[in-house]
């Protein structure tokens, strides 16, 4: 089977835009946007390439192939950040099999993960490790991908109470994460998991392991910090490109936390409740309730929850602070991302 080279250069060879940025320029800015913001010129590309890869042969078929895959990746993420988890992972088995006809082992691999992210955080951890388990058994693994499979895994083994396996999949994914990139690395945003990611997917990790919250705060601090460095070197990278007049302008320098940003701020509070501090709680919720509802995805909204629920202790159930507390986190959750996107 032909190996696919990237499609995907602004001067490249994959189906031009008729309007608005191209898939490069979308993987590197979903991460610090607000999902339903790009949603038209996600759908746009995503009909491109899908019409691109079905009208594709001979050498340019591989090529196709992997547009298509990261194109039908970025719905795939629409559909989870915006409330829709099971399109997310049926949207990610199309990504999947046009990873397979390009013979993109990285892009499979990703696509393994996203399944798996999405079945996480749909409530169905013993699923989201079965798609992890899927998608290691690649033997010709390279690039982050991998290291998010691993992290991705670490979260539901802790999730159902496992810290040993949970502990093990992180040091895999740590183990992972220095190995070589690969091309999709190159192309940053979404498909690069880098220091940030890795430091949030730990805190979300060892926030539900036994004894684990004072490392989870820590990691989590890191990834909130690591979050907002990369939002600033993004907005200085992302300016108009010249050449290109369908490129839009960058964020403004005084852009809002990023959704990841935000879901790191929500296990901060969580771990700060599971070391019974008040006080530390109440100081991550303000930086996370002052979050805009189109920035409220779905990873954010249930991590808000899952602190609402911590906070049921029978030992503050007539202090009014955790009262308080919890009404704002209620009024937050009320107004997630996909009401904006059903609007």
């Amino acid at each position: 089977m032909p190996h696919a080279s990237l499609p995907l250069s602004r001067n490249g060879s994959g189906p031009q835009a008729r309007s608005g940025p191209g898939l490069p320029a979308l993987i590197r800015r979903y991460p610090a946007a607000a999902p339903v913001d790009l949603l038209p010129d996600i759908h746009r590309l995503h009909a491109e390439h899908i019409a691109a890869e079905q009208e594709a042969a001979g050498p340019d078929a591989a090529e196709a192939a992997l547009g298509a895959s990261l194109a039908s990746d970025l719905v795939a993420r629409t559909y989870l950040d915006l409330g829709d988890p099971r399109a997310a992972v049926a949207q990610a088995d199309a990504a999947l099999i046009y990873a397979d006809r390009a013979g993109a082992h990285g892009a499979r691999i990703r696509q393994r993960a996203l399944q798996s992210l999405a079945a996480y955080w749909a409530g169905w951890p013993h699923e989201a490790l079965r798609y992890a388990r899927l998608g290691g058994i690649s033997e010709h693994a390279a690039g982050t991908g991998l290291a998010m499979l691993k992290a991705v895994e670490a979260r539901s083994h802790a999730l159902l109470g496992d810290g040993m396996a949970a502990s093990d999949a992180l040091r895999a994914a740590d183990a992972a994460a220095t190995t070589d990139p690969d091309e999709l690395d190159a192309l940053g945003g979404l498909l690069h998991f880098d220091e940030a990611r890795r430091a949030y997917f730990e805190a979300e990790t060892r926030v539900h392991i036994a004894g684990g919250a004072r490392t989870a705060a820590e990691c989590a601090l890191t990834a909130i910090r690591l979050f907002r460095d990369a939002d600033a070197a993004n907005r200085a990278e992302l300016l108009p490109d010249p050449t290109d007049p369908a490129d839009p302008p960058a964020p403004a320098a005084d852009a809002p936390m990023s959704p990841e940003a935000a879901a790191a701020t929500a296990v901060l509070a969580l771990a700060h409740a599971r070391r019974e501090s008040l006080d530390g709680v109440r100081a991550a919720l303000d930086e996370l309730l002052a979050l805009e509802p189109v920035r409220r995805t779905l990873p954010v909204v249930l991590s808000a929850a899952r602190v609402h629920a911590e906070l049921r202790r029978p030992a503050w159930i007539r202090d009014p602070r955790v009262r308080d507390m919890q009404e704002l986190i209620e009024t937050f959750c009320q107004v997630p991302a996909g009401s904006a996107a059903a609007g």
